[in-house]
C-alpha cells in the first residue's frame, strides 16, 4: 500500500497494541504501519524452553516410530528444525511421516525449511486440525503433537477417542512478560490486538488481574483474531469488538478495517433490518445489541447519548418487523 493510501486508509492514525510475543510481533506491525497505523509493542508473553526440553529432544529422534506429526504453531517449527541442526539434518529426516500444520502461518514456516504439510483445515483451530485428521488417518497409527507446554487438551483428545495413539510432546512454554512501561502503553492504544489465549491471560497478569485488564480497554477497540482467544477475553470480562473469520494477523487487520470503517450507526443500519436468509426478531434484537456493543468501543463520551437514542429507534423498528411478519404469517395460514 502507498504512503498516500496508507493515510487514507481505516486505520490511519491509530495507536494499535500488539501484544504478542516480541520475536513474532514484527511482521504483523509492519502490515499495521503499512495501512497508517502506529503499532505499539507491548509483549504480553514471552516464548521459553520447556520444563523438560530433554523430552521433545527425544522425540524428534524416535520420530520415524510415528504416522503424522502435527505442528499448532509456528514456534512448534522452529523447536523442531532447531533440534534437527543439533543432530545435523534437515528436511530429509522427516522421512515416511506425514505432516499436519494447524494454519496457514504455520505451514509457510515448514515450507521455509523445506517441508510440505499434507494436511492444513480449513480453519485454524484444534478442533478443525483433528477432525481433518481423523479422516486421514486409521486407528491405531501414531501421532506425535508438537506444541506448546500449556495448550489445550482439545486435539489430543479428539484424537484419542478416535483411537489414534497420541503422543504430546512441549516443544515450548509461554510465559507472561513483565514491563514496568505496559500499563501506559495499554492507556494510549486506540486499539488492543489479541492474537492467542495467552496473550490475554498474560495482559491480565501484566495490569494486576482481570478487573484492572478490564478496566483498561474501557472506551479502547478490542481486536482477537479468533474465537478461541475472544473466548479467553469474555474469561477475563473483556468483550471483543472485533473476533476475525481468519484466524490469522491478516484477516485480523481485515477485520478490525472493516470495524472502524463501519464504526457508527451508517454503516450498520442495515444490521437491525432482517439478517441474511432470514431470523426472527429475538436474532435481530440481539444483533441490535451486538451493534451497540461494537460501536461503543472507542466513542468519545459525548456521542454515546445520541447513539442510545439511535438504537432506541432501531429497536422499536425491529419490532414492528416482526409484529408484521407475524400479522403475515397468519394471513397465510388463514
Amino acid at each position: 500500500m502507498s504512503t498516500d493510501r496508507a493515510s487514507q486508509g481505516a486505520l490511519a492514525g491509530k495507536r494499535v497494541l500488539i501484544t504478542r510475543s516480541a520475536h513474532q510481533a514484527g511482521a504483523f506491525a509492519r502490515e499495521l504501519s503499512a495501512r497508517g497505523a502506529e503499532p505499539i509493542f507491548a509483549p504480553a508473553i514471552a516464548i521459553e524452553p520447556p520444563d523438560d526440553p530433554q523430552a521433545a529432544h527425544r522425540a524428534v529422534d524416535d520420530l520415524a516410530a510415528y504416522r503424522w506429526l502435527v505442528f499448532t504453531s509456528q514456534n512448534a517449527v522452529d523447536v523442531f528444525f532447531d533440534r534437527l541442526a543439533a543432530l545435523d539434518a534437515d528436511a530429509r529426516y522427516v522421512g515416511q511421516t506425514k505432516v499436519a500444520a494447524i494454519g496457514a502461518k504455520t505451514a509457510r514456516r515448514l515450507h521455509e525449511h523445506g517441508v510440505r504439510p499434507d494436511l492444513v483445515p480449513a480453519e485454524f483451530v484444534g478442533e478443525e486440525i483433528a477432525r481433518a485428521l481423523i479422516e486421514a488417518t486409521q486407528p491405531g497409527d501414531r501421532v506425535m503433537i508438537f506444541r506448546a507446554q500449556e495448550a489445550r487438551d482439545v486435539l489430543p483428545e479428539m484424537l484419542a477417542d478416535a483411537g489414534l495413539r497420541v503422543s504430546v510432546v512441549a516443544a515450548y512454554k509461554t510465559r507472561f512478560a513483565h514491563d514496568e512501561r505496559f500499563a501506559g502503553d495499554v492507556a494510549r492504544a486506540d486499539v488492543i490486538t489479541f492474537t492467542s489465549a495467552s496473550t490475554v491471560n498474560g495482559f491480565a497478569a501484566a495490569l494486576g488481574g482481570s478487573e484492572a485488564a478490564a478496566a483498561a480497554v474501557r472506551g479502547k477497540t478490542v481486536a482477537c483474531i479468533g474465537p478461541i482467544t475472544a473466548g479467553a477475553a469474555r474469561a477475563c470480562g473483556i468483550e471483543p469488538a472485533v473476533v476475525a473469520r481468519e484466524f490469522t494477523t491478516a484477516g485480523l487487520i481485515e477485520a478490525l478495517e472493516a470495524h472502524v470503517r463501519d464504526d457508527g450507526y451508517g454503516g450498520d443500519a442495515a444490521r437491525f433490518g432482517r439478517a441474511p436468509g432470514g431470523g426472527g426478531c429475538g436474532t435481530r434484537l440481539s444483533r441490535a445489541f451486538a451493534v451497540a456493543r461494537r460501536c461503543d468501543c472507542g466513542v468519545r463520551r459525548r456521542h454515546r447519548r445520541l447513539r442510545r437514542r439511535r438504537l432506541e429507534r432501531g429497536v422499536r423498528a425491529v419490532r414492528v418487523l416482526h409484529s408484521v411478519d407475524s400479522a403475515l404469517a397468519r394471513r397465510k395460514g388463514a
